[in-house]
C-alpha cells in the first residue's frame, strides 16, 4: 500500500514538473514573438552581414554560460535529494535550472531591442534546447524516494 502511494506522489509530482517545463517552454516562445513583433513595427532588423557588436557577444557569452551551469546547478540539486530521499528538492532544481535557461532567452530580448540583429534569436533557440534538455524523467523522481518507499513497505 505504501508503495502504491508514493507511486502516486511520483506521478503526481512529475506531471507538475512537466506542465512547468511546457510553461517555461511557451514563455520562451512569447519573448521571441514580443521580440519579432517589436523589432517588425520599430524597423530595427538589419542584414545578417552587419557585424554583431560588442554588447551582442557579451549577451551570447552570458545566455550561453547561463545555459551551461543550469546543468550544474540541476546536477548539485539531483545529489542533494537523492541524499535527503526528497522530491521537493528534484522539483526545486528543476525550477532553479529552467530558470537560468530563461536568462539566455531574456538576453535575446533584450539584445534584440538594443541591437536589433537576426542572429539574437539564437539565444531563443540555446535557451529553448536547455529547456527541453531538463524535461523531466521519472527516474529523477525515483531515485529519490526508493529509500522512503523501501521503510514503508518494510514497516
Amino acid at each position: 500500500m505504501a508503495q502504491t502511494g508514493t507511486q502516486t506522489s511520483v506521478e503526481q509530482r512529475l506531471t507538475t514538473m512537466r506542465i512547468l517545463c511546457i510553461v517555461f517552454l511557451a514563455n520562451i516562445g512569447l519573448f521571441a514573438l514580443v521580440g519579432y513583433i517589436t523589432g517588425q513595427s520599430a524597423g530595427a532588423e538589419r542584414d545578417a552581414s552587419d557585424g554583431f557588436s560588442n554588447l551582442l557577444l557579451a549577451f551570447f557569452a552570458l545566455g550561453v554560460a547561463a545555459v551551461a551551469a543550469s546543468f550544474a546547478v540541476r546536477s548539485v540539486f539531483q545529489a542533494k535529494a537523492e541524499r535527503e530521499q526528497s522530491q521537493t528538492v528534484v522539483q526545486q532544481g528543476l525550477i532553479m535550472a529552467l530558470v537560468m535557461c530563461e536568462v539566455a532567452a531574456l538576453l535575446g530580448l533584450v539584445g534584440l531591442f538594443i541591437d536589433g540583429h537576426p542572429y539574437t534569436y539564437l539565444l531563443f533557440v540555446v535557451a529553448a534546447v536547455g529547456d527541453l534538455l531538463h524535461f523531466p524523467r521519472r527516474e529523477h523522481l525515483l531515485v529519490a524516494s526508493y529509500k522512503t518507499a523501501d521503510r514503508n513497505a518494510a514497516v
